[in-house]
């Protein structure tokens, strides 16, 4: 045969790159994980976590079915162990990824990871007290079992996590490959009211000390508050649409009815007057 009927097909990729999805892409970037952790985050303020922590604070009364239970406080470990995984797995371990990866080329992503790495951690200490952080997320450590820190190392932890997103916040948008605007479900990248939040927060758990250190929470408190919120203008919330994306507390409360106001609550209440 000539050589002119003779065809060549050279390729460079072989192997496992020929099952390489550009559609399955193997990092989210700093925009996509920060929608899910702020949904994640968010999400146990309204959910069923929020209700139990109700009832046993007197809040509310559980009438029918499961709340009833925990009105009567008939539990198990198991009815925590959704919400236990949701904050360390959804909220806090996809935190921690977001701000180690991207943090120091996207500092405003990596501030607003940290603000809801302290709201997560804020929770699990309110809600259990000594809860795991200076050995979690380690299993490449091989560490499965961290330790408890106690809640005043904890409390500690919360302050140092916004501590370091204040001065996120406080780099120029020039030192961003991006920045946040959409995706950010709760404040639309608008950094100004997450610094205010931070501070905010950082009220909300130093006052968590007044019982240990009166003198010493009040004015942390009282400083933190002069740079934090100034008005309902700056609240960070979770919008819904009420017909087709209501608050999972309403929508839970519509749909089945389980509780209602506690007597406590109410006499309370009464006794304001």
């Amino acid at each position: 045969r000539r050589s002119s009927d003779l065809s060549a097909f050279v390729g460079c990729r072989k192997g496992d790159d020929l099952y390489v999805s550009p559609n399955q892409p193997s990092h989210a970037t700093p925009a996509t994980m920060l929608t899910g952790i702020e949904a994640n985050t968010t999400m146990y303020y309204e959910s069923g976590m929020a209700r139990i922590a109700s009832i046993f604070m007197q809040y509310q009364s559980g009438v029918s079915a499961q709340s009833l239970d925990y009105d009567m406080y008939t539990m198990t470990s198991f009815d925590m162990d959704n919400y236990w995984s949701g904050l360390y797995v959804g909220g806090m371990k996809n935190s921690k990824i977001l701000f180690d990866k991207y943090e120091a080329t996207y500092p405003y992503y990596g501030g607003i990871a940290r603000v809801c790495m302290a709201i997560n951690l804020g929770i699990a200490t309110e809600l259990w007290g000594d809860v795991p952080y200076s050995q979690a997320f380690q299993l490449e450590n091989n560490i499965n079992q961290p330790k408890m820190d106690s809640q005043k190392d904890i409390l500690n932890s919360i302050q140092s996590l916004l501590d370091q997103a204040i001065a996120d916040f406080a780099k120029p948008g020039s030192a961003n490959q991006s920045l946040p605007g959409a995706d950010d479900i709760l404040l639309k990248g608008d950094i100004v009211l997450w610094t205010r939040t931070a501070w905010t927060l950082k009220a909300r758990y130093h006052n968590l000390l007044g019982k240990v250190d009166p003198a010493g929470s009040a004015a942390s408190v009282l400083t933190d508050l002069t740079k934090g919120m100034t008005s309902n203008a700056d609240n960070c919330y979770t919008s819904h649409n009420s017909s087709s994306d209501p608050n999972q507390w309403a929508a839970f409360q519509d749909g089945r009815g389980y509780n209602v106001a506690c007597q406590t609550l109410i006499d309370s209440m009464k006794n304001m007057t």
